[in-house]
């Protein structure tokens, strides 16, 4: 693996490129929710997505505080812990978004959030956005576990230990708490070892018995360090991007913002590069938020007002050029 972006310069090249694509035209959403057309959450018998709506399911180390879906409003949290993790995760598509295209294609991750719990990233505490590839074959699509993990997704339980998220494939970004490191990390096949239902979980480190580690997840490029903390009650915009840039590598960038839109005040950046030949996946259809929090205190909760997957992929069709006929062969007979 090729770990060597530094961040910021990594995002400044893909504001350039992506403010071309969209001159060109170019941005398709693949996947817009406002949860005003029928989302469901936590529901036991999940439905294929569609451009507009999903089936999301929880997973917790800790017993759930709430998970709802209304108009506008997704919403999931745990009870007050000194070590907790909580998520949600989605299809987005039903197949993967392919990225083919150096220099064109990159698929984009765009959460906008609010803080409803006490300070979040202090005492540390972590936030992870991913996107990922589910590895669905042609006779099975791998949701996330109908019903959720409601504080059973840890080394102490071993109820959900084959298929949904243990087989995904993917990246996510780490938002640090104060002091610490955030970082592109991946998110691979979970398939080492004895699993346990910690096994599902995508977007968390750090944690023993909670954060996925069958295998464990390494870094993507230089980590920044942070100094953040996120405001009770603070809204704020998340942008993941998977990018094929012009030598045909991945370039994975995160940016969270101040606010309800991408105006706001950027208060992390960061992200990596990994060679194409090395990189575990390059098509996305499912996404996954949830944290890592280790403060006592208030319970923790997030409520999300709309998820967007957007991006450019390029179509492939036809059969492949060929720009030379192939030579003549000599084939040797009886020995």
């Amino acid at each position: 693996m090729k770990n060597t972006i530094c961040s910021r310069s990594v995002l400044s090249l893909l504001v350039v490129l992506l403010s071309l694509s969209l001159a060109r035209g170019q941005v398709t959403t693949f996947f817009s929710d406002t949860f005003n057309n029928g989302s469901t959450i936590n529901s036991a018998t999940p439905l294929p997505p569609t451009a507009n709506a999903t089936s999301y399911e929880t997973m917790s180390g800790k017993p759930w505080t709430v998970t709802n879906v209304t108009p506008n409003d997704l919403v999931f949290g745990i009870t007050s812990t000194s070590s907790g993790t909580e998520e949600i995760q989605a299809l987005f598509s039903g197949e993967p978004i392919p990225l083919v295209a150096p220099g064109t294609d990159y698929i984009q991750l765009v959460i906008v959030f609010t803080n409803t719990s006490g300070p979040l990233l202090n005492g540390q505490s972590y936030l992870g956005f991913g996107l990922y590839n589910t590895e669905n074959t042609s006779s099975e699509t791998n949701y996330p576990v109908p019903g959720g993990l409601n504080g059973t997704a840890t080394t102490s339980s071993a109820t959900a230990i084959t298929g949904n998220a243990i087989l995904w494939d993917g990246y996510f970004a780490q938002v640090a708490y104060t002091g610490n490191s955030s970082a592109i990390v991946t998110r691979p096949v979970q398939n080492q070892g004895t699993l346990e239902n910690n096994a599902q979980d995508a977007v968390t480190t750090g944690s023993g018995s909670e954060s996925y580690k069958y295998p464990t997840g390494v870094d993507v490029g230089s980590g920044v360090t942070s100094s953040l903390i996120l405001a009770t009650n603070g809204t704020y915009t998340e942008v993941l991007t998977m990018f094929l840039d012009t030598n045909g590598d991945l370039d994975i960038t995160n940016a969270l913002y101040s606010g309800g839109t991408t105006n706001g005040t950027p208060l992390a950046q960061f992200g990596g590069t990994t060679n194409a030949s090395s990189a575990l996946v390059l098509g996305f259809n499912a996404l996954g938020m949830g944290f890592y929090e280790k403060t006592s205190g208030p319970t923790n909760c997030l409520n999300i007002s709309s998820i967007t997957v957007e991006g450019h992929s390029t179509t492939v069709s036809g059969p492949p050029s060929i720009s030379q006929q192939p030579g003549p062969v000599q084939v040797t007979t009886n020995g």
